[in-house]
């Protein structure tokens, strides 16, 4: 079956750049912004990038529903 999978860049909340640097104290992982300095912890880094996340969850919930779909009408062609 085809790969699903895919990367999602994330992007500061408060400049928009896409570049970080990553601080890790203590096994605390904290991200820095390189562009404004905002710190972020992995959660709120996500947080702020929620909106994006969803979307690219459901291109890919209907990538594999189509997947799905056309491997069906193969396998129902096979048994006509």
């Amino acid at each position: 079956m085809k790969d699903f999978s895919r990367n999602v860049s994330v992007n500061c909340g408060v400049c928009g750049n896409g570049q970080f640097e990553c601080d890790e104290e203590d096994g605390n992982t904290s991200y820095r912004c390189s562009k404004c300095g905002k710190i972020y912890t992995e959660e709120e880094l996500l947080e702020a990038n929620k909106s994006k996340i969803n979307s690219n969850i459901e291109d890919i919930k209907r990538e594999v529903v189509d997947e799905v779909e056309k491997k069906l009408k193969e396998m129902c062609k096979d048994f006509s």
